[in-house]
């Protein structure tokens, strides 16, 4: 029945009892001739029940090296395998089925078929294994895993992933992951770590347990095996701010008699710093609408805006004698700002600073989108523009950290920034950082100017700068 259902039969098949075509009656056709007869309102269809029985075979072919080659000559019913190792030289593999019978072929024949398998088996071996433990539960200020291993092969491709709990996975890129090529030597030891400073709560859940996960892949004919020798999760508790950047001022309230009238007097007492002096500090003044570039080239910059307008005006006469240097520009910075507007016609690579994406988007060439709340993957990107051996000078301007402060939180933006400053880069790249302290307390102003060793501060066209 299974390989007749689809055919009509003549009524003479071995073991048929009875055979009912339903053609305009109910005679039986088969050997016991046991016709029937209709009851209540009925009719009989016109349509064609069965397809003619193919007559002709068909066959399958691959597309390889330009022209049809057959794979196989004449389809049975059932599975019918075949290698194709020979015609997988691409990415893309293209069959098709095809009649027997191509010339003088009058009849038109149908097949059905039920199922198309391409089943690859490759020679790729992996090895992964999963750690897990348990730390404090307290707020921390700094995490660092580390993992020393060896493989008893060379060369493999190795990920070492630390769980994330705020995202609910393992991630593939930036804190809390690990990429590279294992030593060319087998069983040789290797240490791999990463220090994270910023949310590193997110990779413990609120128990204080924490996941690690390690996996080598290799394409080879022989198994492999992974040797552990160390594990280790380290953190740092409490939060590394110096206390002597904070201002606190105390009030002191007292009622005068004057005239019969009672006023209050209120007197603040402000702490300075230990950095303050009592005596008036002095600052070189550049009587210039532009910048001195000899004093900012090289350097990590503080770029203070008091006055919007004559500060903007000076910093694109400053990045424009930039771009006629022929200098690099790289511009950190949102959509709608001031200086994607002014730029945007230019030669510029921007780096579009966006709350609204969890991960890097590149948009063309001269543009790509930067969640702006994930200020690990901000990291990797800002030192990845100015990273030690460039030969072409470039400038990074960063726009502007009031808004990175107000969307991430000051801790955050302090421990972001100053591992940044903290970190190594070319001689030839000059970094200015846009900030803009009538936006913030004068507590967190002071935190931020603590951090850089060289500030400029716009003040109506004109600017000062402050070793």
């Amino acid at each position: 029945m299974q390989s007749d259902y689809n055919t009509e039969l003549t009524g003479s098949e071995p073991n048929l009892a009875s055979y009912f075509k339903l053609n305009g009656n109910f005679d039986d056709v088969g050997p016991d001739s046991s016709d029937g007869t209709g009851l209540g309102t009925y009719s009989f269809s016109s349509d064609v029940p069965f397809d003619k029985a193919p007559t002709e075979n068909i066959q399958v072919d691959a597309w390889h090296s330009g022209s049809w080659q057959t794979l196989l000559t004449n389809l049975k019913i059932g599975w019918n395998n075949i290698s194709i190792s020979p015609y997988l030289d691409s990415s893309t593999f293209t069959i098709r089925y095809k009649g027997g019978i191509e010339t003088l072929d009058k009849d038109q024949d149908r097949w059905r078929i039920d199922s198309t398998l391409l089943h690859v088996w490759s020679n790729q071996y992996q090895a992964e294994v999963e750690f897990s433990g348990s730390s404090t539960q307290q707020d921390l200020s700094q995490l660092t895993w580390t993992v020393t291993s060896a493989w008893t092969t060379d060369s493999l491709n190795v990920t070492l992933q630390l769980h994330n709990y705020s995202l609910g996975s393992y991630v593939s890129n930036g804190y809390g992951s690990l990429i590279y090529t294992s030593s060319t030597l087998p069983e040789e030891d290797e240490t791999k770590n990463q220090t994270i400073i910023i949310n590193p709560t997110h990779f413990r859940n609120a128990t204080g347990h924490w996941k690690m996960k390690i996996k080598g892949v290799k394409a080879t004919d022989s198994q492999f095996e992974l040797k552990i020798d160390l594990i280790r999760y380290e953190v740092e508790v409490g939060i590394t701010i110096p206390p002597q950047l904070f201002y606190w001022t105390t009030a002191i309230f007292l009622t005068i008699l004057v005239l019969g009238v009672i006023l209050p007097l209120t007197i603040r007492l402000k702490r300075k710093s230990k950095s303050e002096k009592s005596t008036p500090r002095t600052h070189a003044v550049d009587e210039q609408p532009v910048m001195h570039p000899e004093r900012i080239i090289g350097r990590k910059t503080l770029l203070i805006v008091e006055q919007a307008s004559g500060f903007y005006k000076a910093l694109i006469s400053f990045i424009s004698e930039a771009m006629t240097n022929n200098e690099s520009l790289f511009v950190f910075t949102s959509r709608n700002s001031l200086l994607h507007t002014a730029l945007s016609g230019e030669k510029v690579k921007f780096y579009l600073l966006s709350p609204k994406i969890s991960s890097l988007k590149h948009i063309n060439k001269k543009k790509t989108l930067v969640p702006m709340r994930d200020l690990s993957v901000l990291l990797e990107t800002i030192t990845k523009t100015w990273k030690k051996g460039i030969r072409k000078p470039r400038t990074i301007i960063f726009d502007n950290l009031s808004d990175t402060i107000l969307m991430c939180g000051f801790e955050k933006t302090y421990k972001f920034m100053r591992f940044l400053l903290e970190s190594k880069s070319s001689p030839k790249v000059t970094a200015l950082f846009i900030f803009n302290p009538a936006a913030h307390d004068p507590a967190i102003s002071s935190s931020i100017r603590s951090l850089f060793q060289f500030r400029s501060a716009n003040l109506g066209g004109k600017s000062r700068h402050q070793l």
